[in-house]
């Protein structure tokens, strides 16, 4: 087979059908030929529409009942009062403080000021002695020559608490140092 084309093959197979079929009739035999084209049509089928399971019935029979309103147990009522008194006390007092009065974690103080709507009084953490402190070896450091960054790092700060000391000491520093493209 290797090396021989595949139209001799196709055309030694129609060869050979071709001599069957002589041989065939020869020998008595009759061809029918069926009508193409024309295919039997499938008979209509009646598609029942789908039951709805049991669930989707019950479902559908009756609208949703209303649900009546929980009791409230003694600790709801403890639970809504002290959730009322850290709401007071949120409008005069840090979390860390509410809590450490009423033996509670900042955690759980704060936690309950977002799902009860309210917030805090935000706890003072800037010192303005010390800030004072870093405002004058600042305008110091600008004096030198020193840029910002070197500024920050010799302060031992980062260059965001830098600019915001910058801002409250309304300090222009330059972005880069003398005779550099800004």
């Amino acid at each position: 087979m290797i090396g021989r084309n595949d139209h001799l093959l196709k055309a030694d197979d129609s060869a050979m059908l071709q001599r069957a079929m002589e041989r065939f009739l020869a020998a008595g035999g009759a061809v029918n030929e069926l009508p193409s084209g024309l295919s039997n049509p499938n008979p209509i089928a009646f598609i029942q529409p789908r039951i709805a399971s049991a669930k989707a019935r019950k479902s559908r029979a009756k609208p949703p009942e209303e649900k009546k309103p929980r009791r409230l147990s003694l600790s709801d009522l403890a639970r809504q009062e002290r959730d009322t008194k850290i709401a007071e006390m949120a409008k005069t007092m840090t979390a860390p403080e509410i809590g450490a009065e009423l033996g509670l974690s900042r955690g759980t103080v704060v936690d309950i000021g977002r799902r009860r709507g309210f917030t805090f009084v935000p706890t003072p953490a800037i010192d303005d002695g010390e800030d004072a402190q870093y405002i004058e070896r600042i305008q110091a450091m600008k004096g030198l020559g020193v840029t910002k960054t070197q500024c920050a790092r010799k302060l031992d700060i980062s260059l965001t608490k830098l600019d915001r000391l910058l801002a409250v000491g309304k300090i222009d520093y330059p972005t880069a140092g003398p005779g550099r493209p800004r």
